[in-house]
């Protein structure tokens, strides 16, 4: 299906550069991150299309993009997850991207 194609490609970018950024800050900043942040990222990574954490650590807020159809998965062990975490539901498919990618 078109839409599902289309789906995949802009969950996949956008996946692709919240990691590449995350990837970028932690080569610029070695203490941008802590051990905390860095394992919740390793422990949900099969269920995310990319990941960042915006701020300075210690805090702040981060970003993880679920693979489609893995966002009540990813909630589940976020959830789950020790620490306090407060959870955002945005759902990109239900999005028109059309404009955004002319």
């Amino acid at each position: 299906c078109i839409r599902d194609r289309y789906q995949r490609r802009v969950h996949g970018g956008l996946g692709e550069v919240l990691t590449r950024m995350w990837e970028v800050y932690q080569q610029l900043d070695n203490n941008c991150s802590l051990p905390s942040v860095d394992k919740l990222f390793k422990d949900v990574s099969h269920l995310t299309c990319g990941a960042r954490l915006c701020g300075a650590a210690g805090g702040g807020c981060g970003v993880l993009l679920a693979k489609p159809g893995c966002g009540p998965a990813l909630r589940d062990l976020l959830i789950a997850h020790p620490g306090k975490h407060i959870l955002y539901d945005w759902d990109l498919c239900d999005t028109d991207w059309s404009r955004a990618l002319q």
